[in-house]
């Protein structure tokens, strides 16, 4: 059975191919459920502070060989400062009220970020305007974040679009 996603106007009535789940359709509400239950873990793993959903990061961000990103409002993580990252953090747990382990969350977000200098490791990243501009930290901690940005696309290994 053929998909038609556009323009299968005169065509007749095309359905979409079903994703198969244990030999079977996938319940619509198993599909339905996945963003609550990702949701739920999320609570979980922040009940106690942010430190604990940066910590489970590490793991994939070293072992992953290609990044790919997309970030229309935020500075990607792996392109943090300190500063940057501990605005973020602030904003987080204030929003969400969430318990204040600031300071241990910013140390276990930054431990990844040492592999953007890494050579077996390749990153495709596209930063919006929005996100240069928005500023999560004092004057002091975006001048940074700034000027470390400019720093890496200044390296010769690095290519702008």
């Amino acid at each position: 059975m053929s998909h038609c996603s556009v323009g299968c106007e005169g065509r007749g009535r095309q359905e979409a191919p079903k994703r198969r789940h244990g030999g079977r359709a996938t319940p619509w509400a198993f599909q339905l459920r996945t963003p609550e239950s990702v949701y739920v873990d999320w609570r979980r793993k922040v009940r106690t502070g942010l430190k604990q959903l940066q910590n489970s990061y590490v793991p994939l961000f070293k072992s992953t060989k290609q990044f790919r990103g997309y970030s229309p409002t935020m500075v990607p993580a792996l392109l943090e400062t300190e500063g940057y990252a501990r605005g973020l953090m602030t904003s987080i747990s204030r929003f969400r009220d969430i318990p204040d382990d600031i300071v241990a969350a910013v140390t276990a977000r930054l431990e990844s970020s040492p592999i953007i200098h890494e050579p077996e490791h390749r990153f495709t990243m596209v930063i919006e305007e929005p996100a240069l501009s928005y500023q999560l930290g004092d004057s002091d901690a975006m001048a940074a974040q700034l000027g470390y940005l400019q720093a890496i696309v200044a390296r010769p290994d690095v290519r702008d679009a």
